[in-house]
């Protein structure tokens, strides 16, 4: 129960339940939106497509510099296994834009599909 003595609501897990993930998830969610707003795309999917550039972009970019960090701080070239393991986690930082990039293609063909009707 909450303190005004409503019953609590369970929380959602949209990550995999750890903080690194639900952070990569948070900050996908931010430059998602950033480069949504600032994109002077002529249509949704060139939109969509320059979120989802610049998020592997971002990703890449944040697995690179992890890889060359643990170099740095252990003074010896990471493994195999390691590097393994850096490329294929992180990626909430791309699902996480999954539901706005989604919401965006479905109003997007729906409008296309009322405006067809009423033209």
């Amino acid at each position: 129960m909450t303190p005004a003595g409503l019953p609590r609501c369970p929380r959602p897990h949209v990550t995999g339940g750890n903080q690194e993930a639900t952070a990569a998830g948070i900050y996908g969610v931010i430059v998602s939106s950033a480069v949504m707003s600032a994109s002077h795309a002529d249509s949704a999917g060139k939109v969509i497509v320059a979120v989802l550039i610049t998020l592997m972009v971002y990703w890449g970019a944040e697995r690179y510099a992890r890889i060359v960090a643990e170099r740095i701080h252990e003074g010896h070239r990471p493994s195999w296994s390691t590097v393994r393991h850096q490329l294929t986690h992180g990626w909430e930082i791309v699902t996480a834009s999954t539901l706005p990039l989604l919401v965006l293609a479905v109003f997007t063909a729906r409008s296309a599909h009322l405006a067809a009707k009423l033209g």
